[in-house]
């Protein structure tokens, strides 16, 4: 929860964001430039006119001209290639920003599904469902693998010098696994509020539960929140404590 993606200015991009430059044919002459200044310069001294090879020489600068704008082409060619590229980029960021700023609720899935400020979340265990209410609101249900993140053993170094293994009991196991879907869920909210600008958002966390009943473990719900941006924002997410938190929501 500590950690957020960088905050998504829509309105600036639709409004003041410069595309790219286009690159210049002229600004891709050097090589050829410079190869045919040698050519013009070439002078051909005494050992060129004794040897008889005052003409090689001049074919030979001409090549290195012919070679030089071949060169330079290509480059010029792969900055247009990289300047199209950009382009079609800033067209689509504008494009995308002008629907955000109005509200459209399928530019706000097109900008999450393309941006995917949940990677990071994913990777420590959790998947991450999300729909839009609103262009204030964004629900999300997130399921929490526990087994995969929360560790069942305490390791520690005794004064031998051995590690000493023990299973977690079970009051260790919950206040860890509390803590990780508190702060999953503010990491998740975080990202949100980076990305979009919604002023409420409201977070179902599940967890593979026993149902005693059956015998089966099933996907139940285990907190639901409603975080608005404004006490978000109020929060010093470098010292909070997670699952103390959640009194604030």
């Amino acid at each position: 929860h500590k950690d957020c993606g960088p905050t998504v200015n829509w309105e600036y991009i639709h409004r003041y964001h410069l595309g790219p430059g286009e690159p210049k044919r002229e600004n891709f002459a050097i090589r050829e430039n410079n190869s045919r200044l040698a050519l013009e310069n070439y002078q051909p001294g005494v050992k060129d006119k004794l040897l008889r090879r005052t003409k090689s020489k001049q074919l030979e600068l001409q090549d290195a001209v012919e070679q030089a704008r071949k060169k330079d082409e290509e480059e010029y060619q792969e900055a247009v290639r990289v300047y199209e590229e950009e382009y079609a980029e800033w067209e689509a960021s504008k494009a995308i920003a002008q629907r955000i700023v109005e509200g459209d609720i399928e530019a706000y899935i097109e900008a999450i599904k393309h941006l995917n400020p949940f990677s990071e979340i994913s990777e420590i265990g959790s998947s991450v469902r999300f729909s839009v209410v609103n262009e204030k609101v964004i629900e999300v249900e997130m399921a929490v693998n526990s087994e995969k993140v929360i560790p069942n053993e305490t390791k520690t170094l005794l004064k031998s010098g051995k590690l000493s293994t023990k299973n977690m009991t079970k009051a260790q196991f919950y206040e860890l696994y509390q803590d990780y879907v508190c702060s999953c869920v503010l990491r998740v909210s975080r990202e949100i509020f980076a990305l979009l600008p919604v002023e409420m958002i409201l977070i179902t966390a599940k967890g593979d539960l026993l149902n005693t009943s059956t015998g089966l473990l099933e996907e139940t719900p285990i907190l639901s929140v409603a975080i608005p941006r404004q006490t978000s924002k109020s929060l010093n997410f470098d010292a909070v404590d997670p699952s103390d938190s959640m009194v604030n929501f």
